[in-house]
């Protein structure tokens, strides 16, 4: 006789130790990187586990694949590495963690040992807006709690987001997320998005010839979050780039690690 099905709030997942309720996996990948320019592709893959809870029981149940994220960071893992929490983009419905931001990811890891997490969230329309936003904050949590089993030091977290993700980051913050060392914003969608009094140092990039998005909302949405922060909010427009601008290796995707890597070490030496 088949067994009953769970109630619809009570997530049952299993893990390689037991099930638990209300406690979905994070499944993580960690991936060694090559200390230089090889980067990860040559990477060494081994599975880890952990599990993040949830904020609140009420969630709906979606397949336990969009909860994982994958871990990068060098062989030798320098002590005390900064780390990188990345979002996809996808307009909210499609796009996964593999994506985008591999040219940075590879930067960091090679050039600061920073320990990068690229992560998924649940997408719509099983979820909504909110549940992403709490599978993002899942994240988070997770990152602070994993982040000293890689040599990272889990105070100097930073967060990116590309299109979508970028929103989800800033709704996070928004939502009560703190101790963010710094929010990096590429190619992001803002729409009316009214950014808090709290945010963190923020870096914002976009293409000049996105036609995804326009240039003119990344605009807007700068001079909105300078008129509440107190907190320096840069904003770099490339010229030509359109939308995506960093899914391969080239001169633009260098120029724009490199201003990140420049952000990420001037606001980690900034006082507070």
């Amino acid at each position: 006789m088949p067994a009953a099905s769970p109630p619809h709030n009570v997530l049952h997942v299993r893990t390689r130790e037991r099930s638990t309720r209300c406690e979905p996996s994070w499944r993580g990948r960690a991936v060694l990187s090559a200390r230089g320019s090889r980067g990860v592709s040559d990477a060494v893959r081994v599975l880890v586990d952990g599990r993040v809870p949830l904020l609140g029981c009420g969630v709906r149940a979606h397949p336990v694949a969009r909860r994982t994220l994958d871990v990068y960071h060098r062989r030798d893992r320098p002590a005390g590495a900064p780390v990188l929490l990345h979002f996809h983009g996808g307009g909210f419905h499609s796009g996964n963690k593999a994506r985008e931001a591999r040219p940075l990811i590879r930067h960091l890891t090679s050039r600061r040992g920073f320990v990068c997490v690229s992560a998924n969230y649940r997408l719509q329309p099983q979820v909504t807006v909110a549940d992403q936003v709490a599978d993002v904050r899942g994240a988070i949590a997770w990152a602070r709690a994993h982040a000293a089993e890689y040599g990272a030091d889990p105070g100097t977290l930073f967060v990116t987001g590309s299109s979508a993700g970028a929103n989800l980051a800033i709704r996070a913050v928004c939502a009560g997320e703190t101790g963010i060392a710094g929010l990096i914003c590429r190619y992001g969608y803002y729409g009316d998005l009214a950014p808090c009094g709290g945010m963190p140092p923020m870096l914002v990039v976009h293409g000049e010839k996105d036609m995804t998005i326009s240039p003119s909302g990344a605009r807007a949405f700068v001079e909105r979050a300078r008129a509440v922060s107190g907190r320096p909010v840069s904003y770099a427009e490339l010229p030509g780039a359109y939308h995506d601008f960093d899914m391969f290796e080239s001169i633009r995707s260098a120029a724009v690690s490199t201003a990140v890597e420049q952000f990420t070490a001037r606001v980690s030496t900034a006082p507070p």
